[in-house]
């Protein structure tokens, strides 16, 4: 898995926020203006350089024979919202003083500086899991001894499924029915 910025601008994504595929890669389905939801710790999600929160506007969902990735702008009035994930998703609120709400105003004020996207990329084996529920899919990934997950509509899921079976990836990762 994979968070970033300004640093796939180019690499990951074009000017436009359209994926650039990786030599031989294909992608097989697109979803434009799609919610995502990651969860996890919340200084899991913010590491490094990167914040990434999925309450911070819709984005594109690329589908590849390789990975998913999720493309899209930050929204600074959904982040002046002060909406965000804490710890084991526990929706709290920041106060504009907080060192948490400045450096995510920071963030997105950058990214639009710099006319970037966010990314979010998940390779097919960083999935430990799937759980199944009745209109959404969660993904559980662990990452550099972090666990998070990554929840998606059914539609999107029964896209990414095919990929994951035909790489053989897909074993021991499915619920048992």
């Amino acid at each position: 898995m994979r968070i970033g910025d300004v640093d796939g601008k180019g690499r990951i994504y074009d000017k436009e926020g359209i994926l650039i595929p990786e030599e031989g890669e294909t992608v097989y389905s697109v979803f434009p203006s799609i919610k995502i939801n990651l969860s996890g710790n919340w200084s899991f999600i913010s590491f490094g350089n990167s914040i990434f929160d999925g309450d911070w506007g819709n984005g594109t969902v690329f589908i590849t024979d390789r990975r998913i990735v999720f493309i899209r702008r930050p929204d600074v009035n959904l982040i002046k919202s002060h909406r965000v994930y804490g710890g084991d998703a526990e929706l709290f609120f920041l106060d504009d003083d907080s060192s948490d709400y400045r450096a995510a105003i920071a963030h997105a004020k950058k990214v639009n500086l710099f006319q970037a996207f966010d990314f979010l990329e998940i390779r097919y084996e960083d999935i430990e899991r799937i759980k199944r529920g009745p209109t959404h899919w969660r993904f559980c990934i662990k990452w550099r001894g972090k666990h998070a997950s990554f929840t998606t509509k059914s539609r999107i899921a029964e896209k990414i499924l095919p990929m994951m079976k035909e790489q053989d990836i897909l074993k021991k990762k499915l619920p048992k029915e």
